[in-house]
């Protein structure tokens, strides 16, 4: 077994590039592991493993920066897209422990899985793609942030 650690993060954005990147968030930073096992690949994530081809393992372990049309931002999609289908299965087991709304049909949730305590967080409504469904603690509490500052204004 072959197992890499990875430093997954953002290239630095210029003025004419950013039409080309997404935007500089802490949700592009995090630890990543690259598996090798008997000629079997994984990609380990934010609590989810997806199992890739022995090319995608290359490109990850040669640049894991996360830029449009690179490797670790398509890992990164298919990772949040693992979570928000487990989401979904969660949400039979699991109850809202905090809502903030954030505006008419538009709220962030804290959700706790019943059996094991586990916390996830989710937003939806109308919202930026990048802050729909399941959601960062950072994200959470950047949204948190945003619906005080509408309370008080």
């Amino acid at each position: 077994m072959n197992i890499k650690f990875i430093n997954i993060e953002q290239l630095p954005v210029s003025a004419h590039e950013s039409i080309l990147r997404p935007a500089l968030s802490d949700e592009f930073r995090y630890v990543a592991i690259a598996i090798e096992e008997d000629a079997k690949y994984y990609y380990w994530a934010l609590g989810v493993s997806i199992e890739i081809s022995k090319y995608e393992y290359e490109l990850i372990c040669a640049n894991p920066k996360i830029f449009y049309f690179s490797a670790a931002l398509d890992f990164h999609h298919r990772i949040i897209n693992a979570k928000l289908a487990k989401a979904a299965r969660l949400d039979t087991n699991s109850e809202i422990v905090e809502r903030v709304r954030l505006s008419t049909n538009t709220f962030a949730e804290k959700w706790r899985v019943i059996e094991s305590g586990d916390v996830y967080f989710k937003a939806y409504g109308c919202l930026k793609s990048e802050y729909q469904g399941l959601i960062t603690e950072a994200v959470y509490e950047q949204l948190k942030g945003v619906a005080k500052d509408f309370e008080h204004a």
